[in-house]
């Protein structure tokens, strides 16, 4: 299983990649054993 953990600030324009990136895997379909995490700025 492959966990990709995306993180970062989507109130600020430098650091809203991760949030942004996330969404973008989210919507598209990928294979069964790839899990996509908004992680925020929790990191």
């Amino acid at each position: 299983m492959l966990h990709i953990l995306c993180f970062g600030n989507s109130l600020h324009g430098d650091d809203g990649v991760g949030p942004a990136l996330a969404s973008r895997l989210q919507a598209i379909v990928l294979p069964d054993d790839v899990r996509v995490f908004n992680a925020g700025v929790m990191g």
